[in-house]
Order: structure tokens, then C-alpha cells, then sequence
């Protein structure tokens, strides 16, 4: 199944499809999330709903779509004619351009700016690291989802991400000033961008603030060259509000599709 997920991937690319935020190894193989291959078509499916759009492996693919919708849509690729979809509101996508946090003046990122200042003034001697303890990862992460527990989505596929990462993902730990794990910064990419797809912080005052600039400034992140997709907001108007005061280059809509039924 895993080289069908691959195949998919590499489908995107070779089509120059704008992948969304859930189209990268890491995610995928930490799912239960299958591929499927048919008539020359491949496609992603969860429990038997149909994750993203069918895609051709070649022009010589059979030319009826083999699916009837699907549940998050690519930013450049049409599924249907205007008249025979049936698109439905799903989430935002924000995306950011690392260089944008290089200076943070102006008056759009006044409060931004003041909050980072805080946590690291109070917490002298405070590291942001590549190399973290299974143990102190575990802790953290059960405290935060013992917190957030009404509000997180794929409880199991963000503990597969955070305490067993792989080699070609990012994840670093920012440490106070005692040697203490407050929170996680955690991403994996695909060919267009890095996916910025987990923090997991302790709770105190500006210290979400201050790991999201620490992820953006870190040389590792930018060194890729690539926009950054943080994902989107689950409906959770705080957070939209949080994401647009951080300056995105673009928010874009995220669509469920279905194709409409006609009767004779």
C-alpha cells in the first residue's frame, strides 16, 4: 500500500497539482489511509471515503473518472463541470513565506512581535534543538492532548508523528531555561511546501507565539526554500483569527466535492 501512496505523490508532482495540506510520505504512512489503482487511475480512500481527487497515470487512462467525488480537493485541479459539482466548505489552507518573519515591522505585526518577546525574557538560557528525549516527548505530548482533548483530530497519527519521527522529518524541542521540554515544533514536506503540521506546547503565557517563530526562523526550515502550509483552523474561529494575525501570503479554500445526481 505504501507504493501506491508513493504513486500518488508522485502523480502530484508530475502533474504540477498544487498539493493540500494532508499530501506528504509522513502523513500518509502514519494513517490507515489506502491506495487504490484502477482502470488507469489512482486515488486515496480511508475507510472507504475517498480522500483527494483520482488522478491519471497517463493520458492513455481510461477517460471516465472512476469516482463520484471527493473529501479535500486540490487548489488547481477541477474535478467536474461547474454544473454537475456540488462543493461544500471544508477548511482554510495558510500559507506563509519564511522571509516574511525576517523583520517584523510595520504595524501588521506589532502585536506579534511584542508577544515572541516575552517567553524567552523570562526563561534565560532556553534552547531550540533537533535532539529530544523519547521520554520528555511522551510526557509533553500526553499533558497537551489531555488538554485538548475535546478539540484534536487523528489522536493516533499525531503520536505516531511525534514519538517515532523519521530521519527526513522536522521535529525540534524548545527547552527553558531548567532543561525542560515545553513544546514541539513538527513538519514534513512534499514537493511544494513544508507542513507545518503539529506544535505541542506546555501551557503558558506566549509560548505558542514563540515556538511558531522559532520554526520559522530555523535555518533547517528555511534552508528547504519553500513556502510553509500551516494548515488550517478545524472550524475553531480562535485559531483562524491567531493564523491571520500572523501575516499569510495566502489563505486558500479547501472543498469537499460531490457530483450532483440527476434524474430522468
Amino acid at each position: 500500500m505504501k507504493n501506491l501512496k508513493r504513486l500518488y505523490l508522485k502523480q502530484i508532482e508530475q502533474h504540477g497539482i498544487i498539493p493540500n495540506f494532508f499530501c506528504s510520505e509522513t502523513y500518509l504512512d502514519n494513517t490507515s489511509i489506502v491506495g487504490r489503482l484502477e482502470d488507469g487511475w489512482v486515488w486515496l480512500e480511508e475507510n472507504g471515503l475517498v480522500l483527494f481527487p483520482a488522478l491519471p497515470l497517463s493520458d492513455k487512462s481510461n477517460k471516465k473518472y472512476p469516482i463520484s467525488g471527493c473529501w479535500a480537493d486540490f487548489e488547481n485541479y477541477t474535478l467536474f463541470d461547474e454544473a454537475e459539482d456540488e462543493k461544500k466548505f471544508l477548511d482554510l489552507e495558510f500559507i506563509y513565506d519564511t522571509s516574511e518573519f525576517n523583520n517584523l515591522s510595520g504595524s501588521k505585526w506589532r502585536t506579534f512581535k511584542k508577544n515572541i518577546r516575552y517567553w524567552p525574557d523570562v526563561n534565560i538560557g532556553w534552547k531550540y534543538e533537533q535532539k529530544t528525549r523519547y521520554s520528555d516527548r511522551k510526557d509533553l505530548l500526553v499533558d497537551w492532548l489531555e488538554r485538548n482533548q475535546e478539540s484534536v483530530q487523528d489522536y493516533e497519527t499525531i503520536v505516531r508523528c511525534i514519538l517515532e519521527p523519521t530521519k527526513n522529518d522536522l521535529c525540534k524541542g524548545l527547552y527553558n531555561g531548567q532543561g525542560e521540554l515545553v513544546s514541539i515544533n513538527f513538519a514534513d514536506e512534499n514537493y511544494k511546501y513544508i507542513n507545518y503540521r503539529y506544535i505541542i506546547c506546555k501551557n503558558e503565557p506566549y509560548l505558542d507565539e514563540f515556538s511558531r517563530y522559532c520554526f520559522y526562523m530555523d535555518y533547517d526550515v528555511r534552508v528547504k526554500n519553500k513556502l510553509i502550509n500551516d494548515g488550517g483552523c478545524l472550524g475553531r474561529e480562535g485559531l483562524k483569527r491567531f493564523k491571520i494575525k500572523l501575516n499569510p501570503i495566502k489563505v486558500r479554500t479547501v472543498y469537499s466535492h460531490k457530483l450532483k445526481q440527476y434524474e430522468d
